[in-house]
C-alpha cells in the first residue's frame, strides 16, 4: 500500500510538471500508458504528450536543444515528459482526439477506447498486458455523471474514497453560468428541506454561491445595499408575509 502511494505521488509530480508548461487546452493530449496511470490501473513512470504540429514548432523555439530526431522518432524530451508532434504519433485526427479527451486532474488524456485501438496496432509485449488491463477496467468501471459546480474540497474527498475524478477549471463566462445554475439547484433543495437543520444547510449553500456571484460580478456591498434599499422603498419587502392569489378587473368594452 505504501509503495502504491509512493508511485502515485511520483505520477502526480509528473502531472504537476506538465501543468507548469501551460500547454494550450486545444493543442495537446496525453497518451501512451499515462491514461492508465491517471486511473491507477498500473504504475506509469513517464508522460507521452502529443501536441499539434503548430504547437510543436513553437515549443522548438524554446527547447531546440532538448529535441530527439533520428528520422523515425521525433520529440522534445523534458525529463520524463516527451512532447511528440501529432504527425509523428499514431493519432490521425489530433483535433478530434483532443476534443473528445477525458479531463482528469485538469489535464487532457486520450480516451481508453482510443488507446485500446492503438495498443492493438502496436502489438508489443507490454501492449498485450495493457490491453488486458484496459478491457478489464472498461468492463468493471462504474461511472457517476455530475456535470455541475462543486465546492473546493470535494475533489479531496473523492480522492480519499478511491474514485478518479474528471474535472476542469471553468473560465469566467462558464463560472457565472454554473453559479446561477447551482443557485437554482440549491433553491430547489431548500424547497424540499423539512427540518430546520436541512434548511440551514441549503441557506448556507445559497449564501456561499451568492457571495461568489457578487465577487465575480465585482459588485460592492454598498451597491447591493443601495439597490436593496431602493427596491424595498419602491416595492416593499416580504416582512408582512403577503401571498397574492389572483387579481380581477372588469373589462370595459
Amino acid at each position: 500500500m505504501e509503495d502504491e502511494k509512493v508511485m502515485n505521488n511520483k505520477f502526480q509530480k509528473l502531472l504537476a510538471n506538465l501543468k507548469k508548461l501551460n500547454l494550450p487546452d486545444r493543442e495537446y493530449v496525453i497518451y501512451g500508458s499515462s491514461p492508465l496511470g491517471a486511473r491507477r490501473i498500473r504504475d506509469v513512470h513517464d508522460l507521452d504528450v502529443v501536441v499539434t504540429d503548430n504547437l510543436y514548432k513553437k515549443l522548438l523555439e524554446k527547447y531546440r536543444e532538448r529535441e530527439v530526431n533520428n528520422g523515425k522518432k521525433r520529440f522534445i524530451k523534458l525529463g520524463r515528459i516527451e512532447l511528440i508532434p501529432a504527425s509523428h504519433s499514431l493519432i490521425k485526427d489530433v483535433i478530434k482526439t483532443i476534443a473528445n479527451a477525458d479531463v482528469i486532474n485538469g489535464l487532457k488524456f486520450v480516451k481508453l477506447e482510443y488507446l485500446l485501438k492503438w495498443k492493438r496496432k502496436m502489438r508489443r509485449q507490454k501492449d498485450f498486458k495493457d490491453i488486458k488491463l484496459i478491457k478489464n477496467y472498461l468492463r468493471k468501471r462504474r461511472v457517476k455523471k455530475y456535470n455541475k459546480l462543486i465546492r473546493d474540497k470535494i475533489l479531496e474527498i473523492i480522492e480519499k474514497s478511491g474514485e478518479v475524478s474528471f474535472w476542469k477549471i471553468l473560465n469566467k463566462r462558464e463560472f457565472l453560468k454554473e453559479l446561477k445554475r447551482k443557485i437554482l439547484e440549491e433553491a430547489k433543495e431548500l424547497i424540499r428541506a423539512k427540518s430546520k437543520k436541512e434548511m440551514l444547510d441549503e441557506i448556507v449553500d445559497i449564501q456561499e454561491l451568492l457571495d461568489n456571484l457578487i465577487l465575480e460580478l465585482n459588485f460592492k456591498k454598498s451597491e447591493i445595499k443601495k439597490a436593496q434599499k431602493t427596491k424595498n422603498k419602491k416595492r416593499g419587502g416580504f416582512k408582512k408575509r403577503l401571498f397574492l392569489i389572483k387579481t380581477e378587473k372588469f373589462a370595459k368594452k
